[in-house]
């Protein structure tokens, strides 16, 4: 499984350095395969959570979304999206 250390540590609520986090996971025997920082071309993607969506006023087939991208700022989106 793949997961990101941003997402990882704020599930956690630590405020833990990657070395100690993987040494965490390593010794409560979880195999940490690799270590890979996010950067390049895909290091501005952001995962983001809808909060809210709703039917956009003046198009059938989008919506105007509610998003976090995990600060405390909600972000305003259209979407067209059939799953949100």
């Amino acid at each position: 499984m793949i997961i990101t250390l941003p997402w990882l540590k704020e599930h956690l609520k630590t405020k833990a350095n990657e070395n100690e986090i993987l040494d965490k996971l390593t010794n409560i025997g979880l195999e940490v395969e690799g270590f890979k920082e996010n950067s390049g071309e895909l290091g501005q993607f952001k995962i983001a959570k809808i909060i809210k969506a709703e039917k956009h006023p003046n198009a059938d087939k989008l919506k105007v979304c509610d998003v976090n991208i995990g600060g405390k700022e909600i972000l305003k989106v259209v979407c067209g999206g059939a799953q949100c």
